[in-house]
């Protein structure tokens, strides 16, 4: 597959931007395990709504990335762009599935004081 640089350097700065929302989510959703489940509810509605206007944009880079590297088994390449760009979709990739976890683990908190 022939990469033109433009579109791996446009998708590796969409990327960055979207692993910086990611990184900064995931540590807002850390710091909700130390609060009182009275609030959790209160404080954690915000984040998943953000989280859910997020998500289309974040698959669809994902799935842009994968589509524009095309199968990993073609992916010997020397190219540091797209190197690069196939380190941060892995990160990315990886930071969505944390924020999922730990969206699972708050609402089970929540589920566990409701009963």
């Amino acid at each position: 597959a022939v990469v033109s640089t433009q579109s791996t350097g446009e998708l590796g700065d969409s990327l960055d931007n979207l692993l910086n929302w990611a990184n900064v989510k995931y540590g807002d959703l850390v710091k909700l395990e130390d609060v009182k489940p009275e609030e959790l509810s209160k404080l954690l509605r915000p984040h998943e709504e953000d989280v859910q206007l997020k998500a289309p944009e974040i698959v669809g880079k994902l799935a842009d990335v994968e589509q524009l590297l095309g199968p990993v088994s073609e992916r010997q390449t020397d190219d540091e762009e797209v190197l690069a760009l196939i380190t941060k979709h892995g990160q990315l990739n990886q930071k969505w599935t944390d924020i999922q976890d730990e969206l699972e683990k708050l609402r089970g908190t929540l589920c566990d004081t409701h009963r």
